[in-house]
């Protein structure tokens, strides 16, 4: 399961649980802090807009409790360099994907089809933006 599908149930839950809060009277009194550091958590991986509008939270004050170590999205790499050695004897194709942080994906295929290549490497290189 991706770090998205696993959010997706934590942000229903945070959700649910805030409502609650709400209903019992709480609606002035400032939003306690576990709450807002989940939220964070979840704005992580879901992005600040996304859970900031699903909880009904302060964008701005959402986006200020983000841990200050999240970088804005990296540029996609302007040269990739594919390191092509001798199919293997029996005909099939291992290609290994590394991004800078170290992810690695690694492909074995029957025969080398270009295009599905290319969509994976895209997969792979667009998540880590």
């Amino acid at each position: 399961m991706t770090p998205i599908q696993n959010s997706e149930p934590r942000l229903d839950e945070l959700r649910q649980q805030l409502a609650a809060w709400r209903r019992h009277g709480n609606r002035h009194q400032r939003t306690p802090e576990p709450i807002w550091q989940e939220a964070a958590q979840l704005a992580q991986v879901l992005g600040t807009s996304r859970v900031a509008r699903a909880l009904r939270l302060n964008y701005t004050g959402l986006k200020r409790r983000l841990p200050l170590t999240v970088a804005p999205a990296a540029r996609a790499p302007a040269f990739v360099e594919l390191k092509c050695t001798p199919p293997a004897p029996t005909g099939e194709c291992r290609i290994c994907l590394q991004d800078a942080d170290g992810g690695q994906m690694n492909v074995v295929m029957a025969t080398v089809d270009a295009v599905v290549l290319r969509e994976l490497a895209q997969a792979f290189w667009r998540r880590s933006l």
